[in-house]
């Protein structure tokens, strides 16, 4: 398990299983700082050649709109270009928060990213390693 990059948004982790690890934070967001984080694992997925994400969104506050549009508008049209990507999630606590990432989830729904969302992180990385 490797720490690729970290910021105020959250943490992006090469774990050695074979996927990559986001780890939301917290704190308040600046969008440019969200975009960072995104564009960062967006790098590591196509520098690594990985196509499993673990999504820790569990201690997350909500998505605004703008980083709502912002990360759907990219996944739609930049990951396209990484191949099939396999996401598990694992969704925030508060309720606010998991209904936003839900929405955004659905905005972002597309072919290449397979979504699925599990309350146990052991159930989501079971499910994950067991992707091609």
């Amino acid at each position: 398990m490797r720490e690729f990059f970290k910021n105020s948004v959250g943490k992006v982790i090469y774990h050695s299983q074979g996927y990559v690890r986001l780890v939301y934070g917290p704190e308040k967001r600046a969008v440019e700082e969200l975009e960072v984080f995104v564009r960062q694992v967006s790098n590591l997925i196509k520098t690594s050649g990985l196509n499993k994400v673990l999504i820790d969104q569990r201690l997350m506050k909500e998505f605004s709109l703008s980083e709502s549009q912002w990360i759907a508008n990219f996944w739609l049209t930049q990951a396209q270009d990484l191949g099939l990507i396999y996401r598990a999630t694992l969704p925030p606590k508060d309720v606010i928060a998991r209904l936003a990432a839900n929405n955004l989830l659905k905005a972002s729904s597309a072919p290449y990213l397979i979504n699925q969302a599990f309350e146990h992180e052991a159930e989501a990385l079971a499910w994950l390693l067991k992707q091609p």
